[in-house]
């Protein structure tokens, strides 16, 4: 009988300990890199006209701050960072915008849904002709949170986003991408 009442506290104390990580009143700071997992297509624009499209890699390192609102909803500010080369063309951006988490269930490895807004400003060069770009993106993805300890979750996801840029300098040219991606990161809960 003992046996059975010990498994029973050990299971009750798990279950709670790791439900504890995303609850009410907590906080979480994220940090993930695609890498060069996104291939997407960028289209050009013009005067609202379509002039073509390139395939396009990049690299991207995205941070976030939330705090838990609720049990398993986190609310907080993104921060990115990507860098894009095709062809010619390179490509840097610095976005920042709320982003939004929720995770599922009460064990150690917790599916989770997110979503972010993004705005800021970027550069884009070809050959030795720069222009300064204004940009608006969005991102959703999914993913699953395994945490290591009960601070510390390795987050593993797929995302899809999309990110229009404009010229400053001519309001009638810009850039419309989109694609898939995926992300490897690290959360750290206190």
């Amino acid at each position: 009988m003992k046996k059975y009442v010990f498994v029973a506290a050990l299971l009750v104390a798990s279950i709670s300990s790791s439900f504890g990580q995303t609850e009410k009143g907590r906080f979480v700071i994220s940090g993930a890199s695609d890498l060069s997992f996104i291939a997407g297509k960028e289209k050009l624009y013009y005067d609202g006209k379509e002039h073509g499209s390139v395939d396009v890699n990049n690299f991207s390192f995205e941070s976030s701050a939330g705090y838990f609102v609720v049990d398993n909803l986190a609310i907080g500010l993104g921060i990115g960072f990507e860098s894009s080369k095709f062809d010619e063309v390179k490509e840097s951006s610095f976005i920042v915008g709320p982003m939004a988490r929720y995770y599922l269930g009460m064990s150690k490895v917790k599916p989770y849904l997110g979503v972010s807004l993004g705005f800021g400003s970027g550069k884009e060069k070809v050959e030795k002709t720069e222009a300064k770009l204004t940009q608006f993106g969005w991102d959703a993805e999914g993913g699953v949170a395994v945490f290591l300890n009960d601070f510390v979750a390795l987050d593993l996801g797929l995302s899809y986003g999309s990110l229009n840029q404009k010229s400053k300098e001519d309001s009638k040219a810009e850039v419309k991408t989109s694609g898939f991606g995926a992300m490897a990161g690290f959360s750290i809960f206190f």
